[in-house]
């Protein structure tokens, strides 16, 4: 199922030193992949391309451009690279055949130079590792997941959704899994339509990939609809670029549902977008979601929570300069500020002894520099496995206080209600 193709197209390259005509593949795991069917010059100076890239010599990325074969489309092709031998993703093809990999390739028939000015346009995004949330208290299928006066974004379920989510439960590997379709009026041609779109994306990914413990992430967008109808001409873009953190793969506890993801997005959307760079909410969430990866040790894990919470309680401490500079000083100042609760954090802690000098906000130190500084041996597994589970807990509570009005948490059913929970024996 992963490596299965969604799409493919067999594109006729202009203007390149190596490449006539590639075959390219999307698959369902997100990856653009296929193979050269057919070069341009003689065979000895393939083969020393190919030679130079297989020592090194030769790295460099492939920007290309060509028309599909099937649909006159345009077609334009980043980051590309030949491979010595075809991928096993692609059918039965024979090691004979050059592989061939890409970063995005966009498809499009619209007239050159044609802008949309006024009208609603409606992109629809395939998404990998995305379960579409569902409400406690049904809702309307009209009901959008999230709306603002520029755009609606409208989740979308396949109808095997379900089992989807499974594959990658058991295989904590990425595959596609849902839609996100955003209606918004911007003025301009069917690439800016569509960059702007995914621009609108990004924050709903990040936000959602908190709530379900796996970042999602586009793999194909089409323009579906323009002032309610149908276009007369193509628009597609596929993304092999995107990152898809697999996380928590949908499995234990680390999950919010029912009607906590379509408050949250409402909630959180504008501060992210406002201080998303300032805060490095990018790399705080990078580091939970590589916190819970499964295969990782516990040490791992323990590093990547400390260091996703020490990043937040420095972008706070860094607009503060009555802050000190010490971890303990800044992560107390992180609690303090957003209000979190810690000391039932300490208590499940059996490392930290309160009567040392230090915050209950930092009840994790020993074991954080434990892992840090490669003194693990002097850590019991149980202070390092409960440290991990209540930090980890805290760093929920952090990124549930950041986005959410104070007066509106009590609206949440499973983020407001947060604790850390020994599950090694379950």
């Amino acid at each position: 199922m992963f490596t299965d193709a969604i799409d493919d197209r067999t594109i006729n390259i202009t203007g390149h030193d190596y490449l006539n005509t590639v075959r390219v593949t999307l698959t369902e795991d997100g990856n653009i992949t296929g193979a050269v069917t057919d070069t341009t010059g003689d065979a000895r100076g393939m083969e020393l391309f190919l030679q130079h890239r297989a020592d090194g010599t030769d790295t460099e990325m492939h920007d290309v451009t060509g028309i599909d074969e099937d649909t006159g489309a345009r077609v334009d092709i980043t980051d590309a690279y030949i491979t010595p031998h075809v991928p096993d993703t692609i059918g039965d093809e024979t090691d004979a055949e050059l592989g061939f990999r890409a970063g995005t390739l966009t498809a499009t028939t619209a007239p050159d130079g044609d802008a949309i000015v006024g009208n609603t346009v409606i992109i629809r995004f395939d998404m990998v590792n995305f379960n579409p949330p569902t409400a406690y208290l049904p809702r309307r299928d009209t009901t959008p997941l999230l709306e603002r006066d520029t755009f609606e974004i409208h989740a979308g379920e396949y109808r095997d959704t379900e089992d989807r989510i499974e594959e990658i439960k058991e295989w904590h590997r990425p595959l596609r899994t849902g839609t996100l379709t955003i209606a918004q009026e911007v003025n301009g041609p069917p690439d800016r339509q569509v960059s702007h779109a995914a621009s609108t994306l990004e924050p709903v990914a990040w936000l959602l990939g908190f709530t379900q413990g796996t970042l999602p992430a586009p793999i194909r967008a089409t323009i579906i609809g323009v002032d309610g109808d149908t276009p007369p001409w193509e628009f597609e873009k596929w993304y092999g670029t995107w990152r898809s953190d697999i996380g928590s793969a949908f499995t234990g506890a680390n999950i919010a549902r029912a009607n906590d993801p379509f408050i949250f997005l409402d909630h959180g959307y504008d501060r992210f977008v406002d201080r998303v760079d300032a805060y490095k909410y990018r790399e705080c969430l990078s580091w939970y979601f590589d916190a819970l990866l499964q295969e990782r040790t516990v040490n791992a894990r323990t590093a990547s929570i400390a260091s996703g919470i020490e990043t937040l309680a420095r972008r706070y401490a860094a607009f503060d300069e009555d802050v000190l500079s010490d971890t303990d000083a800044v992560i107390s100042n992180l609690a303090d500020e957003l209000g979190v609760p810690v000391d039932d954090l300490a208590a499940f802690s059996t490392a930290f002894d309160e009567s040392r000098p230090g915050s209950n906000a930092y009840f994790y130190v020993d074991t954080r520099n434990a892992v840090v500084h490669n003194d693990r041996v002097n850590v019991p597994f149980d202070d390092l496995f409960r440290d991990f589970e209540a930090a980890l807990t805290m760093f929920r509570r952090v990124i549930f206080h950041e986005f959410t009005p104070p007066g509106e948490r009590d609206r949440y059913m499973e983020l407001n209600d947060l604790e850390p929970r020994d599950n090694r024996f379950e």
